[in-house]
């Protein structure tokens, strides 16, 4: 091996270990950690996260924690791993056992922007309820009745009327892993927002289901990972009694964090993989850093994750919804869009009476898709996350650009079409009744291409046209 080749493959091993967050310093230490302590003081004192490794236990690892002088101790159970605070002299030590994996920051994340001004009670539904089909299930009498639904977000006040009664009220449905307090309230206004698209009556798509919450981010707008990992070990099981069925049926996560370059930050994709192991569907934003391209936000760009970008009244994308592809990949972000500018939600009270708001943001898009997804969970009670998910892609009506694109996902979700599917009535361009438009579905309508035949007939006039190519083409999944 040459000189010059030689320097080229130590350029590229000092990429690879100090190249991103999800590398590790020394086998141990990710390399985010070791330029914080490599700037501290002998001193200081650090949030972490540490992964256990190989098949030592959360149990083993939290009394090793602990016996070294460790503060702050959380066990967080779907994500394998235990949080601390511990100092730099602490750190440096445990990087040498046997029974850690890795150690990295606790990093801090931020809640989204609250959006002010007020608003008068709505007279009659949200213009997205109708335009997603929401009104068409709600005429139906399917309001998400037996339903419940999670928000995992700044809070939710209790005190607004149009939630109050939607509230599940068990001791168990409220979870604030910063102050421990004993009932829902949103100091901050985005978490009632976002549930009142979901669940508030007149404003919500389903107005008969129940709520429960998980307060993510303190008073101050921030939270640790940690916090965020504690609230999904909560939502998983309220109560904490495996042998009781108090799950939610959805859970919305109206937040994210900016990853637009390389590499994917996956902090949350084993909570995310293990709510859908439980049978619990996810809705996430897909963030609001659009138009440009790579503009996507962790944890919606999981590969749990499904991401809702927002459009307007006329069904286009709006601009500041975040765009695809997702880093390291070409895979499909967002996954669909969803009415998000311009709607009227519930608003904090903070103390006052009932109040209401109008909103824009992917984080709205998201809580009125929650609120559809509960919608379906009642229709077909028997769906899978899965099969709701694929009903949602399927059921879009195809926007902007022609086809699946890094803008709008799939296209425009339609509540009413999502149950159709749900129900064994097959998507429009689904020819062959497989739940999923392919290219099989193209090879069946090519093949009576011209003849008036109902075979191969996506859009149900009778004969096979260009018309039909289109919609096959508008749906095809990637």
């Amino acid at each position: 091996m040459n000189v010059q080749a030689v320097k080229q493959w130590m350029i590229t091993l000092l990429i690879v270990v100090w190249g991103g967050p999800s590398f590790v310093f020394g086998g141990t230490i990710a390399s985010r950690l070791h330029e914080l302590l490599s700037a501290s003081g002998a001193s200081s004192r650090h949030n972490v996260v540490i992964k256990p490794k190989g098949h030592a236990s959360l149990a083993v690892l939290a009394n090793l924690l602990r016996n070294r002088g460790g503060r702050r101790l959380r066990t967080l159970r779907c994500a394998n791993l235990v949080a601390a605070e511990l100092s730099k002299s602490q750190i440096n030590v445990l990087a040498t056992n046997e029974s850690i994996g890795s150690i990295r920051q606790d990093i801090t994340i931020f809640a989204p922007e609250r959006t002010a001004g007020s608003k008068s009670a709505p007279s009659s539904s949200n213009w997205a309820n109708v335009m997603s089909g929401v009104l068409e299930l709600q005429n139906e009498g399917i309001d998400g009745t037996g339903v419940v639904v999670a928000a995992l977000d700044t809070g939710v006040d209790l005190n607004h009327p149009a939630l109050i009664t939607r509230f599940r009220g068990q001791a168990t449905d409220w979870f604030d892993p910063h102050l421990s307090t004993a009932e829902p309230y949103d100091p901050h206004g985005h978490g009632t927002q976002t549930t009142g698209l979901a669940v508030a009556a007149q404003v919500g798509a389903a107005p008969g289901a129940k709520w429960i919450a998980g307060k993510i981010f303190a008073d101050d707008g921030t939270a640790l990972a940690s916090s965020i990992h504690q609230c999904f070990d909560w939502v998983i099981d309220p109560d904490g009694n495996p042998a009781t069925d108090d799950a939610p049926h959805v859970v919305i996560c109206a937040w994210g964090t900016p990853n637009y370059h390389s590499p994917l930050d996956e902090e949350f994709e084993p909570d995310l993989a293990a709510l859908r192991a439980a049978n619990i569907v996810v809705i996430l934003a897909a963030g609001n850093d659009g138009p440009h391209p790579n503009t996507s936000v962790s944890p919606a760009n999981n590969p749990s994750g499904f991401a809702v970008g927002a459009a307007d009244d006329s069904g286009n994308v709006v601009d500041f919804s975040s765009r695809g592809p997702i880093p390291d990949t070409l895979r499909l972000y967002p996954d669909v869009v969803a009415p998000g500018k311009d709607l009227t939600t519930t608003d904090a009270t903070f103390g006052g009476p009932a109040s209401y708001v109008e909103v824009s943001g992917t984080s709205f898009a998201a809580g009125l898709t929650g609120g559809i997804a509960a919608l379906l969970r009642q229709a077909v009670p028997s769906a899978s996350v899965t099969d709701i998910l694929q009903a949602l892609r399927l059921s879009c009506q195809d926007v902007g650009q022609f086809g699946a694109d890094y803008a709008a996902g799939q296209g425009l979700i339609h509540a009413a079409i999502a149950r159709d599917i749900l129900t064994g009535i097959p998507a429009p361009g689904d020819l062959n009744g497989d739940n999923k438009i392919d290219w099989d579905d193209f090879f069946l309508m090519s093949n009576h291409w011209g003849e008036k035949t109902n075979t191969g007939d996506a859009n149900g006039d009778g004969e096979i046209t260009w018309y039909d190519h289109q919609l096959i083409e508008g749906h095809r999944l990637p």
